[in-house]
């Protein structure tokens, strides 16, 4: 009997690992552009880490961190295309990007201030708490 439920709890443990996660999701009529900014924390840097452009299309979603969430804080920058509707910040944050029609994955943003490509956009914060999976909706 013991040997179920520790089993059982171990299955459980394991369902609840693999769901936690990052996710986006258009609930709007147009498709998004996202780009994404965290704290990177490792034993060979510490910086911010941006990175985009993730396309999700109208009732699509996206699951950008597919573990356990390590930090409180998530920042995403977004734009609708074709309208160039912005969802964006108040300035607080700002992170560099490349042009909307550029990939880019950018391990420290401080450090391309001074390339010519990169533009800084106002990201918006996300507290995700302590919680192992958190949403984010975009919404007419």
């Amino acid at each position: 009997m013991i040997r179920i439920f520790l089993a059982a709890l171990f299955c459980f443990a394991l369902t609840q690992q693999a769901m936690a996660q990052l996710i986006f999701e258009n609930k709007s009529n147009q498709t998004l552009k996202l780009a994404t900014a965290y704290y990177l924390e490792t034993d060979a840097e510490q910086c911010y880490h941006t990175k985009g452009w993730f396309t999700i299309k109208p009732n699509e979603s996206l699951v950008l961190i597919k573990e356990k969430l390590g930090h409180r804080y998530y920042y995403f920058y977004a734009e609708k295309t074709p309208s160039g509707t912005k969802w964006e910040g108040d300035g607080s944050f700002k992170y560099a990007v490349q042009s909307a029609e550029v990939a880019f994955d950018i391990k420290d943003s401080d450090a391309v201030a001074t390339n010519p490509t990169a533009t800084f956009q106002k990201f918006i914060q996300v507290d995700v708490g302590d919680n192992e999976t958190y949403t984010v909706s975009f919404k007419d």
